[in-house]
């Protein structure tokens, strides 16, 4: 299927850079300047699929594709915000993410309303979507203090 292989490829892209988080200066960059991945096209693409789905087995790939993506998108933004970061402040961000992604399953888990049933998961993912994006948008503002 076409959104796993594209999903593949953004984890394998995740996993090689996630050891560039944890190195110890806070000047050394690792995403050239003027390069932001942007994901916009591709996760509205997903939406409009999204609408023409007719099946809930594909409604339910769909939406969680969307949901990765998104996921996605916060790590680009996170990590570019904790570029900008001392070794200190990096590990406040770094715990602070941590309590969100907790924060998060506890919503998502909330927001479902269909237990046992094959809506379920689309209703997880939707309440992903909606909480990420919140976050997204939250460490973007962060982030515009230090890039134009």
């Amino acid at each position: 299927m076409r959104y796993r292989t594209f999903l593949l490829a953004v984890a394998s892209i995740i996993l090689s850079t996630t050891r560039l988080l944890h190195a110890e200066s806070p000047t050394v960059t690792s995403i050239p300047q003027g390069w932001n991945p942007n994901l916009d096209a591709a996760v509205e693409w997903m939406r409009i699929e999204l609408d023409d789905a007719t099946g809930q087995m594909q409604v339910n790939s769909i939406s969680r594709a969307i949901a990765d993506m998104k996921d996605v998108e916060l790590f680009v933004i996170y990590f570019r915000l904790s570029e900008h970061l001392t070794t200190k402040q990096r590990k406040s961000l770094g715990e602070a993410q941590a309590q969100w992604l907790k924060e998060r399953a506890k919503y998502v888990e909330s927001a479902i309303d269909s237990r046992g049933g094959s809506l379920a998961a689309y209703e997880a993912s939707q309440a992903e979507i909606k909480f990420t994006e919140a976050r997204i948008k939250e460490l973007r503002e962060k982030l515009s203090l230090y890039e134009d």
